[in-house]
């Protein structure tokens, strides 16, 4: 595939290694060209004590990093982490192969700029910022629409060229092949969790499990491979395959 899809792992490993480890093989398993995790604080992350709770079984532990690092070597997909303060930027920056910033932190200059710094390439979701894009080398912007989950037809996926991918809430497969068939997106992140469904995002209903990649991945392919280019000797061969056909009497005219 021309697209490369990152597979939105976020807090869907439930503070479990183990769980995390196994959604990086099923993101490799149906090709993902990435896997990105987020790395938070919770007190860090809201102000509102109530949504900080909320907010605390999608912790990840820095001293997860190394093991995954190791597991993504080992299946050859690349790793990236969200980050929402400045101060973890560092610390996290060590282990992957890019930062991205959400679309709720993607006007905070000081942690953009921390990121940049670190010449790891920066992916930023435009959800509600009321920029087009960075036009900046090593920064991929990405369209989004941040609510949870989003309905295909406040997607505005016509916005498309203006970015450089589209980071899915829809969880909604016309959605995706429009952004891949439609526009060619270069990149396409989607939130994925095990086929149990109980990673701690899913209950939003913008996740995507193995029972719902399959499909998408099969038409891809198959799109893909209808619309693939041929050379003019192939294309000719195809044409004469017309004279071995036996036709019926009243179509010799043919």
């Amino acid at each position: 595939m021309e697209t490369r899809f990152i597979a939105e792992i976020g807090s869907n490993h439930n503070q479990s290694l183990d769980r995390a480890l196994k959604l990086i093989g099923i993101a490799a398993s149906f090709g993902f060209w990435a896997v990105k995790f987020q790395y938070y604080k919770a007190d860090m992350l809201w102000h509102d004590g109530d949504r900080s709770i909320d907010a605390e079984p999608g912790e990840m532990p820095i001293s997860f990093f190394p093991s995954l690092r190791a597991k993504c070597d080992e299946l050859g997909i690349k790793l990236g982490c969200s980050v929402y303060h400045p101060s973890h930027v560092e610390k996290v920056a060590q282990y992957v192969d890019f930062l991205k910033i959400s679309s709720f932190e993607v006007n905070n200059e000081e942690l953009f700029l921390e990121c940049y710094c670190t010449d790891k390439p920066v992916f930023l979701s435009h959800g509600i910022d009321s920029e087009w894009n960075i036009p900046l080398e090593n920064v991929v912007n990405l369209h989004c629409v941040s609510r949870y989950p989003v309905s295909p037809d406040e997607c505005f996926l016509a916005l498309l060229p203006k970015y450089d991918g589209w980071s899915d809430h829809s969880a909604n497969m016309g959605v995706v092949l429009s952004a891949v068939l439609c526009y060619n997106a270069k990149y396409i992140e989607l939130h994925i969790d095990s086929e149990d469904g109980l990673g701690n995002e899913t209950k939003h209903g913008h996740c995507w499990t193995p029972t719902m990649l399959d499909p998408l991945f099969r038409i891809i392919d198959d799109a893909e491979a209808s619309i693939c280019a041929i050379d003019q000797d192939t294309a000719d061969g195809l044409r004469k395959d017309l004279e071995h056909l036996k036709w019926k009497e009243e179509f010799d005219a043919r």
